[in-house]
């Protein structure tokens, strides 16, 4: 069945609090120096291009960026054998017609979503299954 991890119990999720924004720059950009201080943040390079994905309170001056994104964190931490978790939650997620980002730590993953469809995501999300709640602030000293 789409968007079911079947046989598996489903890992929980947490929704993160703040909003980010993704920003694109030029491939020989040096990362923003205020990046490098933040608390939580994505940073993936390529030949063609260098993205960050920060908190929307982070002004930075990107050739290209795409605001109003909310973040899923995976309850982890994951071990690398388990498989599907990224599979099973954006299936529930694109048969419901919702784009994501998905983002990998080394403990755990993360889903971004507009912030217009969070909540047609969440409920997504719920009849697939999954259970989802808001962190609190501090939380572990890591849920932004």
């Amino acid at each position: 069945m789409p968007g079911q991890q079947v046989g598996k119990v489903k890992p929980r999720l947490i929704l993160l609090q703040q909003g980010f924004t993704l920003h694109r720059f030029d491939a020989d950009t040096r990362i923003p120096s205020p990046v490098l201080s933040l608390q939580f943040t994505f940073i993936v390079r390529s030949r063609d291009e260098l993205s960050v994905l920060v908190p929307e309170s982070v002004a930075l001056d990107s050739s290209r960026m795409e605001t109003g994104w909310r973040g899923i964190m995976v309850e982890g931490p994951l071990e690398f054998e388990e498989v599907g978790v990224l599979a099973g939650l954006s299936c529930a997620l694109a048969d419901a017609g919702i784009a994501i980002l998905a983002m990998s730590s080394f403990e755990t993953d993360y889903l971004f979503i507009k912030s217009g469809q969070l909540d047609r995501g969440i409920s997504a999300l719920a009849q697939a299954g999954y259970t989802c709640r808001t962190a609190v602030t501090g939380e572990a000293g890591k849920h932004v």
